[in-house]
């Protein structure tokens, strides 16, 4: 037995449901010739067979309901830990706040100490550095004094530069600018981000302390060759071997390397501690943590009305209502007129232009309200 269903007075068989949209659109158009007024027929059958195929059995139904189900569930997780963002970031707003009062009434701050910390250890860096470069940049030229090695030799060097006086001694002190310019360099390309910069002025100290450490142990090696302690006389593949070569550079490169970073980052907190400046920051933090909080804010709200929209969803099914995915049905009206436009073009030339144009205006009014009312009844 034919199973028919009624809108509007029009009927629609069995044998047209087994029909694509497009077919059916094609055949609909040749009743109507193309006429765009009995649209107003044919589109609320059409919406109507939507409707059938959207409607779930009782298996269906459950399976969507479980699905639903789930989604809340993971919704409300997820709003559980946004409210956790929420209350920190709630909290370290109020602490910002506090600290820039504190600021504010002159009380103490951890990164004044940090400060200190830090300019005390560059400062006395920068002595040994100094000492250390003024040392062996005399031993690298001038030698070092036998029965003398390692720091030892290194160090009396520099008090044997002392007492030759003179122009030995402004070279001996003058000689460590330029590591310690070189250093300086690598605060200002750090604060500019330079980082190509950095590694060229890395390469070229290390460069320059290995002929230092080159020379140095040589100098120490020919004492040792002199004074019969060795029978080899100098290589240059020594130098591999060689502790005081090695020793040279752990004790000038790498202390050179961290005392500039250590300036850097002294020079940066000195202008943190300035009380404006460490108010600007924190006023700072304090407008990307609250744009942070109302992001966070309206994604828990975006949860909630996405938990509403479910459970109404699952209301419906319990009720047996059908729900109509819009974008489905714009996609499935479309090809059904697609078949009804494609009747016109073949048939009806003459008149097709205007058809066409009337038959898309009619169909676009009649899915905006149709639209509308889908909005109207969630």
């Amino acid at each position: 037995m034919t199973e028919n269903i009624t809108v509007t007075n029009v009927i629609l068989t069995e044998q047209d449901r087994k029909m694509t949209y497009e077919q059916f659109g094609l055949k609909a158009a040749e009743k109507a010739q193309g006429n765009p007024e009995q649209l107003k027929e044919a589109l609320p059958i059409i919406y109507n067979k939507i409707v059938e195929e959207a409607k779930l059995d009782k298996d269906g139904v459950h399976k969507k309901m479980e699905i639903l189900n789930n989604e809340i569930a993971d919704f409300e997780n997820r709003i559980h830990s946004l409210q956790g963002k929420e209350t920190s970031l709630s909290d370290e707003i109020e602490l910002c706040e506090k600290q820039i009062d504190d600021i504010e009434n002159n009380k103490g701050s951890t990164e004044i100490l940090q400060f200190i910390i830090a300019a005390f250890i560059t400062l006395f860096l920068t002595f040994y550095l100094w000492a250390f470069y003024a040392a062996s940049g005399y031993a690298a030229l001038n030698g070092v004094k036998s029965g003398k090695s390692g720091f030892s030799g290194i160090f009396a060097a520099l008090s044997d530069a002392f007492n030759k006086g003179g122009f030995v001694v402004v070279l001996t002190v003058l000689f460590p600018i330029i590591f310690l310019g070189l250093g300086f360099l690598i605060n200002d390309a750090l604060e500019r981000r330079k980082y190509g910069m950095i590694a060229i002025l890395l390469v070229f100290t290390l460069c320059f302390d290995a002929i230092i450490g080159y020379q140095i142990s040589k100098h120490i090696y020919t004492n040792e060759y002199n004074a019969g302690e060795t029978d080899v006389a100098w290589q240059f593949s020594h130098v591999f071997k060689d502790i005081n070569f090695y020793l040279v550079l752990a004790s000038g490169f790498v202390c050179y390397v961290m005392w500039g970073f250590l300036l850097n980052y002294t020079l940066i907190k000195q202008k943190e501690i300035q009380p404006d400046s460490r108010i600007r920051k924190l006023k700072r933090k304090i407008t990307e943590l609250k744009t942070d909080m109302q992001q966070t804010i309206a994604e828990i709200k975006s949860c909630e009305n996405n938990i509403l929209k479910r459970k109404k969803n699952i209301h419906d099914y319990e009720i047996g209502k059908v729900t109509i995915n819009v974008t489905k049905l714009k996609a499935l009206i479309g090809e059904f007129i697609g078949g009804w436009v494609a009747w016109i073009n073949l048939m009806r030339r003459e008149d097709a232009e205007t058809l066409v144009t009337k038959t898309t205006v009619f169909k676009d009014e009649w899915l905006n309200k149709k639209i509308l009312e889908l909005d109207e009844e969630k």
